[in-house]
């Protein structure tokens, strides 16, 4: 025999789960935004949520991106290269601030390059790679997609979508700015 109505039993439980889903998501909030959680559940939880990482006017940048930049960057502090180079000393704050930073001059660029009128089609990506891959050095050992794999862990589709695609729009915005004798240089244009 319980001493409350069933009801109120029902809105207390109610109450109690609505809390918990709060501070669990509050939690979760600071985590990914001040701490830059990356746990495999973190990770699951922002590719459902679609949780940004930052805002650079209307575009959202998901923090999966910001995630598969973070592992780029620790695939390649792994390898010789980075060790020679000395890249493996750069502090984990450092390294995490310059992610970000990549991701937001993406999608600056991006905004410049809408505000021009310019668009690139896949096709347009997969050429330009093509190029790249052409005049890539071959010291590196192996095809150019090991090289991509065995230093990022990135696949030539991942590196055309965080890479190829905008450096492809920031030579055709420099291109156009030169042709209308514009001195104002597309990074300074971004960065402002």
């Amino acid at each position: 025999m319980s001493f409350l109505p069933r009801w109120l039993i029902g809105i207390f439980a109610v109450v109690l789960l609505f809390l918990v889903l709060g501070f669990g998501g509050l939690s979760l909030a600071y985590g990914i935004t001040r701490q830059q959680w990356d746990s495999p559940m973190v990770r699951r939880i922002a590719s459902f949520v679609r949780f940004p990482a930052a805002r650079v006017g209307p575009i959202a940048i998901p923090y999966t991106d910001y995630l598969i930049l973070m592992d780029a960057q620790r695939t390649l502090l792994t390898t010789e290269e980075a060790k020679e180079g000395g890249f493996e000393t750069v502090p984990e704050a450092e390294r995490r601030r310059g992610a970000l930073d990549a991701l937001m001059r993406n999608a600056a660029t991006e905004l410049l390059a809408a505000q021009e009128g310019i668009e690139v089609t896949p096709l347009d990506v997969d050429r330009f790679y093509d190029q790249l891959v052409r005049l890539a050095p071959t010291s590196t050992g192996g095809t150019p997609q090991e090289h991509l794999q065995r230093n990022f862990g990135w696949t030539p589709k991942q590196y055309k979508k965080y890479v190829v695609r905008f450096d492809l729009l920031h030579d055709i915005l420099s291109q156009k700015r030169e042709q209308a004798g514009d001195q104002t240089s597309v990074d300074r244009l971004i960065t402002q």
